[in-house]
């Protein structure tokens, strides 16, 4: 029998097609991989859930949450390629830090996939405001009892007690610059004094700067009273009474501040 021998160039010509068969099964095998991970139903996200967790209005649209999905699969795509709601790659972090930089109205933001389903339920919890921050130049915010600005206003909410900070700061929506701990105690107070409305009636709060351990309360008749965060306001409330009835003959009128800072010393002044 007659031995085949292969030439040079047949063996240059079958190591090439080789070549060629191993790059086409792995374009072949990239480009389903490809497809199994972006484009199959089994990866993808087939329905999204909103939940507002205090049942109000709608904050978050399901077409946001989409184009937050498609927006973060399109790094991992070709240009000409189309969109993909494929969850394999998704951050949910990256959604969630989004989605509440984008809404500083929003306090908490919770995201679950189901795999197996490919429904992605998001709920959400909007802030609740609790005062209004404001500037004597005019600018005024709403904030939640964390000290965290979420909305510009045009007028003040008059259904809400006003802060006023006297420096000038940097607000940025979503962003804490009052200390919860300090909201927390002009709540307390402001709780005292409507079950002490015979001494005073509150106008506002004023803070000399957003990290003050002092404050002042000023009156509807815009007295002044100036106070720290660390005394205890029940004996702030006794020590005024004892002033309005003992020194000041029953009310505070013609009364341009009381200073209370450096109890058990009491000054107080008088309008000339």
């Amino acid at each position: 029998m007659k031995k085949i021998v292969q030439t040079p160039k047949k063996r240059r010509i079958f190591k090439k097609l080789k070549i060629l068969f191993f790059l086409l099964a792995f374009v072949f095998a990239f480009s389903s991989f490809y497809w199994l991970i972006f484009y199959s139903e089994l990866f993808s996200i087939k329905q999204i859930e909103i939940t507002n967790l205090n049942n109000q209005s709608a904050i978050i649209s399901r077409e946001e949450i989409l184009n937050e999905i498609k927006r973060q699969n399109r790094k991992y795509l070709l240009p000409y390629l189309k969109d993909s709601l494929s969850f394999v790659l998704l951050s949910q972090q990256e959604l969630i830090k989004n989605v509440l930089n984008s809404h500083p109205e929003i306090e908490k933001l919770d995201i679950k996939l189901n795999i197996q389903n490919g429904i992605l339920n998001v709920s959400y919890q909007p802030r609740k405001e609790k005062f209004n921050l404001c500037f004597f130049e005019g600018d005024c915010f709403l904030i939640d009892i964390n000290g965290v600005p979420f909305k510009k206003l045009t007028i003040k909410n008059p259904s809400l007690d006003t802060i006023y900070l006297k420096q000038k700061e940097d607000i940025i929506l979503g962003k804490r610059i009052l200390e919860k701990s300090n909201l927390e105690e002009l709540e307390k107070i402001i709780l005292s004094l409507k079950e002490h409305q015979d001494l005073f009636v509150l106008d506002s709060f004023v803070l000399d700067k957003k990290n003050s351990s002092d404050f002042q309360i000023v009156t509807s008749k815009k007295m002044k009273i100036f106070l720290n965060f660390k005394e205890n306001f029940s004996e702030i409330l006794l020590i005024l009474e004892k002033l309005k009835n003992q020194q000041l003959k029953g009310n505070f009128d013609g009364v341009d501040y009381i200073d209370l800072r450096y109890l058990p010393k009491v000054y107080y002044k008088k309008f000339e």
